[in-house]
């Protein structure tokens, strides 16, 4: 099959068609006109009989041509699809004009843009040339605002480059005995065009489908995108968006002229169906609402519906939509509700109506609980007599253990046994939950047939998205782009909680939409997302500002001013929250795993508690976990939860990272915990998410994780007393002392394991001083002043000093030989406010009164 394009442009045809289609439409205007005279003169003339008979009727005759004109139209376009839906059915070797099925906006572009190389005299008729055609059109307009591009700076771009000798030098100017010659890159753009319709199965080409291949190719249109710093790929979300809003438009228009086809009250044509005055009480008519215009269009779900009712065709006319809160199977509802209006459903469920039960609203008005069951059984016998209903029921789990009195029939019961005797159709949701815990294996789970509603993929993600956007942008005259979308579902689905993706990120889009509502730029950019959900989560995200920065650049410095040697361990640290700040690569792990080891009290949870107070702001940005309290299996449930009869007890870990998805988490004595526990951080470490027992998906992208293990400690204590190098030690203990204890596979998940040093004499001066500083701070803020003399603290830190046990032992010296008597001092009254300490040698005070006033 070869593929052609020879639309045969020239003055003459451009001339000769625009004159056909404006004396078209002057045709079709005086026709209706003529139509509208003629019924003025039916209702004001009803006293002249000839009158009428002369002129209305000959303006229903011209009616009646105009209606058939506009049917030809349309047929014409019709049957241009068919034919070209045939083509890969053609003998290989016949030529096709794809130049035919351009329609009439993509035609009319064509035109302009041979037009404006014949008044602009260039030799060949380029894409850009196409292009500046497109980027006066008031919808391609929107489509680059929607791609963060003011239009007049695009325009003024596409003028440089027409105007520019370099790309348009003089042998491309003055036009050749032929006329105006096609370039090989602007026919190649139909063709692409015509086979992507062709893969879509769609009528004609528009002016989308060409726009869309231009943005594909490297020409002087690419270089105008690239120059915006615009992708194909946002491109082609751009020009998806437009469709799509074209599709939601037509079948608003559609939906609105069928829809007053269907009968407004209860019954159905026929007038067979018998009213149902209990269930009126009781529910609401879906298919009424939605002919009321009350629902929003619904894009996609075709699976879900086509399994609905093959389940209904083959006899089983009960389903159970099942699936996680607001993940769909209400807009399937309303979709069905839509369909069943336009007609546009299976023969069997034509006229009818799809009815929602309200239980609450039955259970109420019962009164009594000994008539509720007698209501329920009323409602559904009034469904099945009145044989033109369709009934609906949500969160059916609530029916299960519902029961009028002690001793009978739970509404679940009524339910089931009114279902086995398919006297209508069914359809009931209910979440993955409340199916396993109260239906699945139950009286109801096997009468109904189960079908499962996932997360949508991708793109139907963006479809549904953006149906619900297309609502919010009229409402609220506001304009998404394209990176704002994809920023809200990135942004839903790392750190908000609670519903489904699809509720997350249309939650986000509408409340940066009501945020944004009355600003003089009417845009929602990705910025406006990230800056929503930074404060929502207190996760610092986009741009690092100038006091995080400086922050980043210092955090070594800043680290030691409350840490005492350790340098290893800090400069890992430090890189890697650097590196993830900035994301120099994928979130689809943790920011960083680290594995500390070494003897006791020589810095290794004082490091993790200094790094979340100095950047993450507060030492409770910490989630700690002594891995003592994990030692056997049924730890599990204490970290991610547990799902019992009665519902789900949530876990310590799953839950403090929801709350604070950016913080530090420190395992203390890993070596101590299960197996099975190890397994699970294994997984946190490799994917950056968790599932807890709920079924719901928790990030870890944005968490330090730290691990402390006291592993090999005598190891290393009999080296560093037999006086064997750090390096040494370091090498030895990763080659065989750590495998000892944990799995290889869970060591090389560490992004650094580092092993802390003990500690010098110099390094315990350092680390006295830093204690004593935490008092003199103490006493500043009682007026009182505080002086430490050298030798005093080098006592101190000989006095707490030990080799294997590091500062453990300085803290209780500290304890013991100065603030207990700094507490007796001040109970004895001894001490005023501007008096003046001085921890002498020996460990004695001297307390130098204040001068009196």
């Amino acid at each position: 099959m070869n593929f052609v394009f020879k639309p045969h442009l020239n003055i003459l045809r451009i001339s000769q068609r625009r004159l056909r289609a404006f004396l078209g439409w002057l045709i079709i205007i005086l026709l209706f006109l003529f139509g509208i005279y003629g019924l003025f003169v039916f209702f004001y003339s009803l006293n002249d009989p000839k009158q009428i008979f002369n002129i209305f009727y000959f303006s229903l005759l011209t009616d009646m041509f105009l209606f058939y004109l506009l049917h030809r139209r349309k047929e014409k376009i019709s049957k241009i699809g068919l034919d070209y839906s045939l083509i890969k059915d053609k003998d290989k070797e016949e030529e096709i004009d794809v130049s035919l099925f351009l329609d009439a906006a993509a035609q009319e572009s064509l035109e302009k843009a041979w037009m404006l190389c014949y008044r602009k005299r260039y030799r060949f008729l380029r894409p850009i040339h196409l292009f500046a055609v497109f980027v006066k059109r008031k919808d391609f307009k929107k489509i680059l605002k929607r791609l963060n591009c003011h239009p007049d700076q695009v325009i003024e771009k596409t003028k440089k480059i027409l105007n520019s000798s370099s790309f348009f030098p003089e042998p491309e100017k003055g036009l050749s005995i032929l006329g105006i010659e096609m370039a090989a890159d602007f026919k190649k753009i139909f063709i692409d065009a015509y086979e992507l319709c062709l893969r879509e199965q769609k009528n004609q080409i528009s002016y989308l489908d060409i726009l869309w291949v231009l943005g594909q190719q490297k020409n002087l249109v690419g270089m105008i995108f690239d120059e915006f710093g615009i992708s194909s790929k946002e491109i082609e979300r751009a020009i998806q968006w437009a469709k799509l809003e074209k599709e939601i438009e037509k079948a608003e228009r559609s939906f609105f002229w069928k829809r007053f086809l269907k009968p407004k009250g209860k019954l159905d044509r026929t007038m067979t169906a018998v009213l149902t005055p209990l269930l009126d009480k009781v529910s609401q008519d879906l298919t009424l609402l939605a002919r009321q215009g009350r629902f929003e269009m619904v894009l996609g779900r075709e699976k879900e519906i086509e399994r609905i009712f093959n389940f209904f065709s083959s006899g089983e006319g009960k389903v159970i939509l099942v699936g996680e809160s607001s993940i769909g199977k209400k807009a399937i509802l309303k979709k069905i509700a839509q369909m069943m209006v336009q007609e546009e459903v299976p023969n069997f469920l034509q006229d009818k109506r799809l009815i929602q039960l309200d239980v609450s609203s039955l259970v109420s008005l019962s009164g009594a609980k000994e008539k509720g069951e007698e209501y329920l059984k009323r409602a559904l016998f009034e469904v099945a007599r009145a044989g033109n209903i369709v009934l609906v029921i949500e969160n059916l789990d609530s029916l299960a253990g519902l029961k009028s009195q002690a001793s009978g029939l739970d509404f679940a019961e009524i339910l089931a046994s009114t279902l086995e005797e398919n006297t209508f159709f069914f359809i009931g949701t209910v979440s993955n939950e409340g199916f396993s815990s109260k239906i699945e294996g139950k009286i109801l789970g096997r009468v109904l047939n189960k079908i499962e509603i996932v997360l949508p993929e991708e793109d139907l993600l963006w479809q549904i998205l953006i149906s619900k956007i297309f609502i919010i942008e009229k409402k609220l005259k506001v304009l998404f782009s394209v990176d704002a979308l994809e920023q809200a579902i990135d942004s839903a689905d790392r750190y908000i909680y609670g519903k489904s993706l699809t509720a997350k990120a249309m939650d986000l889009l509408a409340e940066a939409a009501y945020h944004t509502k009355g600003r003089k730029d009417d845009l929602i950019e990705e910025k406006d997302i990230i800056e929503l959900v930074s404060q929502k989560t207190s996760v610092p995200l986009g741009q690092v500002q100038e006091t995080e920065k400086e922050k980043l650049l210092q955090l070594e410095e800043l680290i030691h001013q409350r840490l005492i040697n350790q340098e290893e361990a800090v400069i890992a640290m430090s890189s890697a929250l650097r590196r993830s700040r900035i994301e120099l690569k994928g979130k689809k792990k943790t920011v960083a795993n680290f594995l500390f080891i070494g003897p006791t009290g020589v810095g290794k949870t004082e490091l993790a508690k200094t790094l979340a107070q100095i950047y993450f702001g507060n030492e409770k940005r910490m989630i700690r976990l002594d891995m003592s309290e994990y030692q056997e299996k049924r730890g599990l449930r204490r970290l991610i939860g547990l799902r019992t009869d009665t519902g789900i007890e949530k876990g310590y870990l799953t839950e403090s990272v929801k709350r604070q998805p950016y913080a530090l988490l420190l395992l203390d004595e890993i070596e101590k915990a299960h197996p099975d526990i190890l397994n699970l951080f294994l997984q946190v470490m490799d994917d950056g998410r968790l599932t807890d027992a709920s079924g719901e998906t928790i990030n870890f992208t944005n968490i330090i994780l730290i691990a402390t293990s006291n592993a090999g400690t005598q190891f290393i204590q009999e080296k560093i007393r037999q006086g064997i190098a750090y390096e040494e030690i370091d090498k030895q203990l990763k080659d065989s002392v750590l495998l000892e204890h944990f799995r290889p596979e869970f060591l090389n998940r560490f992004d650094k394991i580092v092993l802390f040093k003990s500690l010098s004499m110099d390094n315990m001066i350092k680390i006295t001083n830093l204690f004593l500083n935490d008092i003199r701070q103490g006493l500043e803020k009682k007026g009182v002043g505080f002086e430490i003399e050298r030798e005093a603290i080098e006592e101190l830190a000989q006095a707490g000093y030990d080799p294997l046990y590091g500062a453990r032992p300085l803290k209780r010296v500290i304890q013991d030989k100065v603030e207990s008597d700094l507490a007796k001092l001040f109970l004895e009254d001894k001490i005023k406010r501007r008096d003046k300490l001085i921890l002498k040698k020996g460990l004695a005070f001297e307390i130098k009164k204040a001068a009196k006033i």
